[in-house]
């Protein structure tokens, strides 16, 4: 299971105790190996866009409550799935049609469909 976990903190609640827990964010990160696939920061915010890769929704609650900043942000937390594509002869067909699947698209340049959508955002 995976999932695209967002989260920021309020402006008002920053302090000197927040800031040590950020700093402790990179070697948090290095402790979960592989639970941890990719970790973005979001421009412009306060926080952070991590993708989790984990076996249950409750390995997930005890991996965010086990972070340093948990106290401190805000979480959304968003299930992932992979992209549907078209099989193999359809997209043969699609391609000679004049159409490419935009997951296709997106793998041929080498970017996933969720950085896509994180970088369309800004």
């Amino acid at each position: 299971m995976k999932f695209l976990v967002l989260w920021h903190f309020d402006l008002t609640r920053l302090g000197p105790e927040v800031a040590r827990a950020v700093m402790q964010m990179p070697d948090y990160a290095k402790k979960l190996g592989d639970k941890l696939e990719c970790r973005y920061h979001v421009i412009g915010s306060h926080g952070g866009a991590w993708i989790y890769k984990v076996t249950s929704n409750e390995e997930l609650d005890r991996i965010l409550a086990m972070s340093p900043v948990y106290n401190y942000a805000t979480y959304q937390v968003l299930p992932l799935r992979k992209w549907w594509t078209r099989p193999r002869s359809q997209e043969t067909r699609a391609s000679q049609q004049g159409s490419t699947p935009l997951a296709s698209y997106w793998g041929a340049c080498g970017i996933s469909v969720l950085e896509a959508a994180l970088l369309g955002r800004h």
